[in-house]
C-alpha cells in the first residue's frame, strides 16, 4: 500500500522503479500466504474445489480492475488512481485483521493422512539449504506451471501490441472475455479435479491453450482474437487452481506455505523468462511465429504432465 501511494507522491522514474520492486515484494508475500491459508482450511479431498473458489477473486479483479484503471488514465488522473489502489490495499489489511483461520486451525484436529512434527521448524535433514523454501513434493506441479507460464507470457506481454498492429477497434473486450471465461471455468474445474483426478482438468486446459495460440497464429480477424481471449481464460482458469491444488495436496501439512511458495516462484520465473524470450522471437519472426512457438511450448507442458502426474 505504501509503495503504491508513493508512486503518486514521487513521480520520478528511478524512484518509481524502486517503489515497483517494493510493491512486488508485498504482492509475493500476500499471494503466497493467502493461497497457503486457503489450502490450510480446505479438506484435502476438496482441495481442487476450494482453491478454485479461492481463485474467483483473481478472476473478478481481472474483470473489473483494468477497466476501472483505464477510466482514471483516460482523464489523466494518475494520482487519484494510485490513491484509490492504495486505499483498496488498506481495506485488504483491515480484512486480514479479521481472518480467524489460524485460531480455528489450532482447535481443529489434523487430518489422518497428515503428520505434524512437534515443531514445524524442527531440524530435519530433508529441509536444509534451498529445500527450506522449496517443497520437493510440489516440484512436478511447479514444473508444469513454469512451462505453461512461459507460453502464456507471449500473450500477456504482447496481446495489446498485437491488437494495435492489426487495428482492432474493440481489443479491450479480449481481457473481458478472458476474465469471464476464467471465472466460469473455475466454478466447475475444481470439483472435476477432486472427483476425476488432476489429468481430467490439466489435459483439457492445456489443449484449450494450444487451440487459442493456433487460432491467433492462423486467424487474422478481430473475432478470432476475441475468441482466443475466451479460450485462454478457460485454460488459465482451469489449470492454475488445479496445479496449485496438486502442489499443496501432496505436501506435508506443515509445509503448505513452502508448497505455495514453490508454485508461485515457478509462475514468476515463467512469466519473466517468457516475456524476454518471446520478445526475441517476435523481433525475429513476427506474431505468427511467436504464437506457434507458444503452442509448441504448451504441447511440451502437456507431454510432461501426462508422465509426471501419472507417476506421482
Amino acid at each position: 500500500s505504501l509503495a503504491v501511494l508513493a508512486c503518486a507522491l514521487f513521480p520520478v522514474l528511478p524512484l518509481l522503479l524502486l517503489f515497483r520492486a517494493v510493491q512486488g515484494i508485498g504482492f509475493a508475500a500476500v499471494s503466497t500466504s493467502s493461497a497457503a491459508a486457503a489450502a490450510d482450511v480446505t479438506p484435502r479431498s476438496r482441495m481442487g474445489e476450494g482453491l478454485g473458489y479461492f481463485g474467483l477473486g483473481q478472476s473478478l479483479a481481472m474483470a473489473v480492475g483494468p477497466g476501472l484503471g483505464l477510466l482514471f488514465v483516460a482523464g489523466g488522473l494518475y494520482g487519484r488512481l494510485y490513491a484509490m489502489a492504495a486505499g483498496l490495499l488498506v481495506l485488504c489489511f483491515v480484512f486480514a485483521m479479521f481472518c480467524t483461520y489460524e485460531r480455528r486451525r489450532s482447535k481443529a484436529r489434523p487430518e489422518p493422512s497428515d503428520s505434524l512434527p512437534p515443531d514445524p521448524a524442527f531440524d530435519d535433514p530433508r529441509y536444509r539449504g534451498i529445500w527450506k523454501v522449496i517443497e520437493r513434493e510440489s516440484l512436478p506441479a511447479a514444473a508444469i506451471q513454469l512451462v505453461f507460464c512461459i507460453g502464456v507470457s507471449s500473450l500477456t506481454a504482447f496481446a495489446g501490441l498485437f491488437a494495435v498492429s492489426r487495428g482492432f477497434e474493440h481489443a479491450g473486450l479480449f481481457f473481458s472475455f478472458e476474465a469471464v471465461a476464467m471465472f466460469a471455468s473455475r466454478l466447475f474445474s475444481g470439483r472435476l479435479f477432486d472427483r476425476r483426478g488432476p489429468l481430467s482438468v490439466i489435459v483439457p486446459s492445456l489443449l484449450l491453450g494450444m487451440g487459442a495460440f493456433l487460432l491467433l497464429a492462423l486467424g487474422s480477424g478481430e473475432a478470432a482474437f476475441l475468441a482466443c481471449g475466451a479460450l485462454m481464460g478457460m485454460s488459465i482458469g482451469m489449470l492454475g487452481p488445479a496445479l496449485n491444488a496438486l502442489a499443496v495436496r501432496k505436501a506435508p501439512l506443515h509445509r503448505r506455505g513452502a508448497a505455495s511458495a514453490t508454485f508461485f516462484i515457478a509462475t514468476d520465473i515463467g512469466i519473466g523468462l517468457g516475456s524476454v524470450l518471446w520478445g526475441i522471437v517476435l523481433d525475429a519472426g513476427g506474431f505468427a511465429t511467436m504464437f506457434l512457438g507458444a503452442a509448441i511450448v504448451l504441447g511440451v507442458a502437456l507431454g510432461y504432465s501426462l508422465r509426471a502426474v501419472r507417476r506421482s
